[in-house]
């Protein structure tokens, strides 16, 4: 709910110890309301906060997250809900895929089109704790699943190829490629995409350069917008600061994110880091990393060394919007709570390990490897996403099979 809009979505509710479904409305998202309730209008000028609740019912309603204000109590209530401090109370959410067909309605019995055959075809391995209890399980318990087994690759138009969604996944269709410019079509993207990959160093897509001490540019949000006028085509506007490919889409939980000295090799001078989880929103001023932004978005992150194993110098991917400082120039840069594997903007420890544009206007803009760049270098970020699954790779879920119809 965090990452959401502000959103009101009519529901079928099932709730604890009714016996058929209420009309409600499932209200979740980033902001806040007027009220403390959970029938209070949205209030568009609050700023963050964060809710979650089922108005109309007597269902958990959990708000203040995103500022550490916690609050928790019920959807129904009136009063403000109280303060979340026990420590033996979880708020948890879970979520349950589609339920697909029985067997007569996915016409496996020859009674119904066969159109509708191909939702889950008996032997098939199971995408979802639904596949599970169909295929006979009537106990909860942990159990393996397959996700990639429902999303088997679609060919282009007359059967051509489709276009790869990564330099990676190009990689692996062809393991010889060259570095260069390839064109993509990323996961949740409308349209094709160009951009320069390093398929020396596994298929690295370069996402945009910074030139220290210039500041002609520093208005782009490298790596997260796409710039207007400059190609990936061009090794001149690949070498300029300012230069960013939006490759936002990829920045997930098992990403790969690099901070190079070179436009051509992720792995030149290199600060490496792996995403572990996906992005949330902190709006608060920072009170420890010494760099002095006020709202950023952050994805926790581990170091790599090298050889590709974990160390210790990096905790988070941070991109920043806007400064403490008041001025607007965005930023993202790997960080560490380790001062010591860290430079600041004006050379002292402050959290930044490696990264572009997390000073204040005028500052110093580029640090790598823990050492503030000088003066007309560059500093170019590298993204790698996460591998797709194979189709048989399992992953090991708890399926409540007994509760609410199960699955």
């Amino acid at each position: 709910p965090g990452s959401a809009g502000n959103t009101d979505l009519d529901v079928d509710a099932m709730v604890e110890g009714e016996v058929d479904p209420v009309a409600a409305t499932l209200r979740f998202g980033a902001g806040a309301t007027a009220g403390n309730n959970c029938d209070a209008p949205w209030d568009a000028g609050a700023g963050t906060s964060g809710l979650v609740c089922l108005q109309g019912t007597g269902a958990a309603h959990w708000r203040g997250f995103l500022v550490g204000n916690q609050r928790c109590g019920s959807s129904s209530a009136t009063a403000v809900p109280s303060l979340c401090m026990d420590g033996e109370v979880y708020f948890s959410i879970a979520v349950r895929a589609s339920r697909l067909p029985s067997a007569a309605e996915a016409g496996l019995d020859g009674t119904t089109p066969a159109v509708a055959r191909a939702t889950h075809a008996p032997f098939s391995l199971p995408t979802s704790c639904a596949d599970i209890q169909r295929d006979g399980a009537t106990e909860s318990g942990v159990y393996a699943v397959y996700p990639a087994a429902s999303d088997e690759a679609t060919a282009g138009w007359h059967d051509e190829p489709a276009l790869p969604p990564s330099c990676a996944s190009m990689l692996e269709r062809w393991p010889t490629a060259p570095n260069g410019v390839y064109t993509l079509l990323p996961p949740g993207v409308s349209r094709p995409v160009s951009v320069f990959c390093d398929m020396a160093n596994g298929g690295w897509m370069h996402c945009g350069t910074t030139v220290a001490g210039d500041t002609t540019s520093e208005d782009v949000a490298v790596g997260l917008e796409t710039s207007g006028g400059r190609s990936p085509s061009s090794e001149h506007d690949r070498h300029a600061s300012g230069y960013s490919v939006d490759c936002g889409w990829a920045l997930t939980a098992g990403a790969g994110v690099a901070f190079s000295a070179s436009v051509h090799s992720a792995m030149a001078s290199v600060s490496a880091a792996r995403l572990v989880g996906d992005a949330y929103a902190y709006p608060a001023a920072n009170a420890t990393d010494g760099v002095p932004f006020s709202a950023s978005q952050r994805w926790p992150a581990v170091g790599l060394s090298a050889n590709g194993s974990p160390s210790g110098t990096v905790d988070e991917l941070v991109a920043v919007s806007a400064h403490a400082s008041g001025c607007s120039t965005p930023g993202l840069a790997l960080m560490s709570e380790h001062s010591s594997a860290t430079a600041g903007c004006n050379g002292a420890a402050a959290g930044v390990v490696s990264g572009v544009g997390m000073c204040g206007c005028g500052a110093t803009r580029a640090s790598l490897a823990s050492e503030v760049v000088v003066a007309d270098s560059l500093v170019a970020l590298w993204v790698r996403p996460p591998q797709p699954r194979r189709r048989d790779d399992a992953v090991y879920v708890t399926c409540d099979l007994e509760t609410q119809g199960g699955g």
